[in-house]
């Protein structure tokens, strides 16, 4: 009989995440009878087969497939589960992801009820100190019967989190995932969205997308190149595909805003490269595709920054195009001042031509004023006419999976919230306005400043209300850029990358001893230089980078199934294998038998994030509590 919905996971090397995805599939109010699984193992050389077999045995609703050689992406491991499903609608779930509980069942009853083909609901992306929503422009709302390639954006959205899709568009048009390094799930989304006659989207959070430090498969820098080779390819396909003219238009926007403008140009690697033709050279090779086609690229431009960037381009003047991306990668700390009624970054004299470059939306806070007996909480506003204001929240501080919507009321350039309606948070939250369905702003503390000398302090912060009753947010001893900083003691973390110990919070004498990388240890405290800069305190009192591409935290899950406290020895339960490194490529030529006493020095985790035990015979073991139990 055919099902409602399959949910389809390739696997390879993700025992870690793995108990977290089955239970989050588990725990759906949904009737399991009508849901199938099917979980993908692409070779996988961890426990990941082992765990997914157990799942199959425990659950009638989930099926494994495995493949017989790796095929290095999830591609086929996805094609392989459309070919054996039987359900009406597909969904594809990342095996380190997790489906919402909640959110989900409503987005899946809202296909069966619509019979739409296509439907976006909402995604959450979780760091470690951060919860942020993604693609808001594909579920801003619950709405049915959309044309799916008219959604602004949506093109954006080309990946499997937050869709559900009828598994008639895909297997009638035979749409496949092509075996391609990068681009994979953007030309196979981009077909399917193309083939969709009909889309529905609902603002309920449906998916979660890890992206927490232990994910090691996230961490390292994609050749920008190569990654944009597969978008030049994606690109030329996009030309062979037999899908409505406004989906192609669309989606090549998408190609030449995001893939090249944005993320070959409006970035620091741009900036930094010492060989900048390299990038003049990939963006010149995509110009010539579209010649080909007759197509100009100006008419695919829907953002005036985007525009003023391929102005300089076309030019070829080099000098200014730097000039001008400098400006736009320094965003809101850039100089900037307000002329009637917009905020306008301040360009040098060489970049006149390309003024004015505005803000769309600039919101300031105001205080609270009385007006007929009510106080009320004054927001003032700087934005084009085009702006038009959405809704307006209270979003919890790191945390965009928590917001409440407020009453306002818009009047001569002011927005005024009745100040009793931030009683009912409790949490500490920024002030949002949503402008044009999807679009947010956060209220900020003071307008901008072109002032250098001297220079306006803390120009650049966001309104924050905070409660001593919720103790979410600690006070920071420092201003620190909690984006490349722990700014709290982390506890317990590994070393993601090779760095020194040092004996000085100044990093000026270096320690005598060596953190192996992916060893665990533990920090005591958090320290700042005199310029501010964090650093992490370790037992012995030498001091270590806070930079978390360096030091990562690992994920509070990991000890329901892993030791993470390095004992002094542990008991063999089950035999298991030795080997040299931590990632166990080579083996030893040794096991470790059932019921012998192995005495460990360390805990060093794979660059897969997996804990391993290192003996004092300097090779590595499992810490699977299946495999081995702490004896001390």
């Amino acid at each position: 009989m055919t099902k409602d919905l399959a949910t389809i996971v390739p696997v390879y090397n993700k025992e870690l995440f793995l108990d977290d995805t089955m239970n989050s599939i588990n725990n759906l109010d949904i009737d399991k009878s009508e849901i199938e699984v099917i979980f993908v193992d692409d070779v996988s050389t961890d426990q990941s087969l082992e765990k997914l077999k157990a799942y199959e045995n425990e659950y009638d609703y989930v099926k494994v497939v495995e493949l017989e050689e790796n095929t290095g992406s999830p591609s086929t491991p996805r094609n392989v589960g459309i070919d054996v499903l039987d359900s009406k609608y597909i969904t594809f779930l990342d095996a380190d992801d997790w489906l919402d509980a909640e959110g989900f069942p409503k987005l899946l009853q809202q296909a069966l009820d619509t019979q739409n083909d296509i439907l976006f609901g909402q995604s959450l992306r979780h760091k470690d100190r951060s919860i942020r929503k993604i693609a808001r422009f594909s579920s801003y709302e619950t709405a049915s019967d959309l044309v799916p390639y008219e959604i602004d954006k949506i093109f954006r959205a080309v990946g499997p989190p937050g869709k559900i899709i009828k598994a008639s568009i895909i297997k009638e048009n035979d749409i496949k995932f092509e075996h391609m390094k990068y681009g994979v799930d953007k030309l196979f989304f981009t077909e399917v969205i193309g083939k969709a006659h009909s889309a529905g989207m609902n603002d309920a959070v449906v998916y979660h997308v890890n992206r927490y430090g232990a994910n090691q498969s996230l961490i390292g820098e994609t050749d920008i190149f190569e990654k944009t080779a597969c978008n030049l390819e994606v690109l030329k396909k996009l030309f062979e595909l037999d899908i409505p003219e406004t989906a192609r238009r669309n989606a090549i926007s998408r190609i030449i805003e995001m893939d090249y403008l944005s993320r070959l140009f409006i970035n620091k690697r741009f900036l930094k490269s010492e060989d900048k033709q390299l990038f003049y050279d990939a963006f010149a090779e995509m110009e010539t595709v579209l010649d080909r086609h007759h197509l100009n690229i100006k008419d695919y431009l829907t953002e005036d920054k985007y525009e003023k960037v391929y102005q300089l381009l076309s030019q070829s003047n080099k000098e200014r195009v730097v000039k001008l991306i400098k400006i736009l990668i320094k965003g809101e700390r850039a100089p900037r001042y307000v002329s009637n009624g917009l905020v306008h970054f301040l360009l040098p004299e060489e970049l006149r031509e390309v003024a004015p470059l505005t803000e769309d939306f600039f919101a300031v806070y105001g205080g609270t004023e009385e007006a007929d007996g009510q106080f009320y909480e004054v927001i003032h506003l700087y934005k084009k006419m085009a702006a038009q204001i959405s809704r307006v929240q209270l979003v919890k501080l790191k945390d965009e999976a928590a917001a409440i919507d407020v009453g306002y009321q818009v009047r001569g350039g002011k927005l005024r919230i009745p100040t009793k309606e931030l009683e009912d948070a409790d949490f500490n939250f920024n002030i949002q306005i949503t402008y044009n369905h999807y679009r947010p702003c956060i209220v900020n503390m003071n307008l901008p400043s072109v002032s250098k000398q001297p220079a306006l302090k803390r120009q650049h912060f966001k309104v924050e209300f905070k409660d001593k009753r919720f103790k979410d947010e600690k006070n920071q001893t420092k201003f620190v850029d909690t984006t490349k900083y722990y700014d709290e003691n982390p506890g317990m973390v590994f070393s993601a990358q090779r760095f020194k110990v040092y004996e000085d919070v100044e990093f000026q004498k270096e320690a005598a001893r060596e953190i192996e990388v992916g060893e665990l240890f533990t920090v005591e405290d958090i320290q700042y230089t005199e310029k501010g800069t964090p650093r992490l305190v370790l037992k012995d009192g030498s001091f270590v980078t806070a930079n978390k591409k360096f030091v990562t935290t690992i994920d509070d899950r990991l000890t329901e199934q892993y030791l993470v406290k390095v004992p002094r020895s542990v008991k063999v339960l089950k035999k298991c294998k030795a080997y040299n490194d931590r990632n166990f490529k080579d083996e030893a030529g040794s096991n470790f038998e059932e019921g012998d006493i192995v005495n460990i020095v360390k805990i060093v985790f794979s660059s897969n994030g997996t804990p391993r035990l290192k003996t004092d015979k300097g090779v590595y073991m499992t810490a699977n509590r299946d495999f081995v139990k702490s004896i001390t």
